[in-house]
């Protein structure tokens, strides 16, 4: 669990608020991030912008209450995050994975991950980025 420590005006005490954080794998800041950051706090929230950054935060948040957002761009960062799935294990950290086209290897590739949530890039992906804000907010996996 991350536990952020607030500092409040009112006397300097501490306040303590319990969340969920959200890794989001994207090198294309489109639309789809643009819904993705507008459901969390800031607080929750952490933009990576390379496979090795995303590796790295990962392997640091092993042991805590984490989830990944990765969207890719295309089908060269898919087989990236592939590899880094089989180094680092994903199973223990819940995945939302949005591939970037239909092709019947990329859509094998993702299943691959073996990702609690799965959308494509030209679908509406509203009800995925809805069911990932409910999973975070009540610490639970994805069920769709």
């Amino acid at each position: 669990m991350v536990i952020l420590q607030i500092v409040t005006k009112e006397g300097g005490t501490l306040k303590r608020k319990d969340f969920m954080k959200v890794f989001v794998f994207t090198t294309n800041l489109d639309k789809i991030w643009t819904s993705v950051k507008a459901q969390f706090s800031k607080d929750c929230i952490e933009l990576c912008t390379t496979v090795s950054s995303i590796a790295l935060k990962l392997f640091e948040a092993r042991d805590e209450d984490a989830m990944a957002v990765l969207l890719p761009a295309d089908e060269e960062e898919l087989i990236d995050i592939y590899f880094i799935h089989n180094t680092l294990l994903f199973q223990e950290i819940p995945v939302m994975l949005v591939l970037p086209t239909k092709d019947e290897f990329v859509e094998a590739l993702g299943y691959r991950l073996r990702p609690c949530l799965m959308c494509y890039r030209e679908g509406n992906i509203a009800e995925a980025v809805s069911a990932l804000k409910s999973s975070v907010r009540t610490k639970t996996n994805i069920a769709i």
